[in-house]
């Protein structure tokens, strides 16, 4: 569950980070932005705002789930490199890292 868990954390902090970033270029390409009308803007506003607030719990999250991690394979650490959890955290870890 922690696995899983891990990697949901990230994809979400992810996939948000990515609305933020659409919407701050919007937001710098000043034509682009003035282009649209008023309900546009909020709606890329409250995107904007619903993201950020979306990664920040999903890091903090994310940061509990990887501590809770490293609590549970410190002291006995056997169990998560044989099979079947050791595939499982191997591939946990590479989809982290190729993800960022």
């Amino acid at each position: 569950m922690v696995i899983n868990d891990a990697t949901y954390l990230l994809d979400e902090s992810l996939a948000n980070l990515k609305k933020i970033h659409d919407v701050e270029s919007k937001m710098a390409n000043e034509a682009e932005w003035n282009a649209m009308n008023d309900e546009e803007r909020q709606r890329e506003t409250d995107t904007l705002s619903e993201a950020t607030r979306s990664v920040r719990s999903w890091l903090i999250m994310g940061d509990d789930t990887m501590d809770m991690f490293g609590y549970l394979t410190k002291d006995v650490p056997k169990p998560f490199y044989l099979d079947p959890l050791g595939d499982r955290v191997a591939s946990m870890l590479n989809h982290n890292l190729s993800e960022v």
